[in-house]
């Protein structure tokens, strides 16, 4: 295995609290240390854009390998702008990070 993308898409993250991801997130860059040959990627991915925000910002201070971001779920946007809109807003906290976006269904 080369690379593990943490709360993914599996449906995983929706069952967790925010504490609960970043500590997740934090346990496993202490079981993989940054620059290990398994990548780590994190799901920012939230239906709170603060919080969303706030886990992008942990990648970044864990020195994960990349983010995966989903726009919000629950409150799907009316609009592509306004999806592109928040997946902008999430990635402006990821600093350097590769990001990888994973589109959900526009109404």
């Amino acid at each position: 295995m080369d690379m593990v993308i943490l709360q993914g898409t599996t449906g995983e993250w929706p069952s967790l609290s925010t504490s609960e991801r970043l500590a997740m997130a934090a346990a496993w860059r202490d079981a993989v240390p940054a620059g290990s040959r398994m990548k780590l990627i994190l799901h920012v991915g939230h239906d709170s854009l603060v919080d969303a925000k706030l886990l992008a910002e942990r990648a970044v201070s864990l020195q994960m390998d990349a983010v995966l971001i989903s726009a919000p779920s629950k409150f799907i946007a009316h609009t592509i702008t306004h999806q592109a809109q928040a997946v902008v807003d999430i990635m402006a906290h990821c600093a350097s990070i590769p990001a990888f976006y994973c589109a959900h269904h526009v109404a």
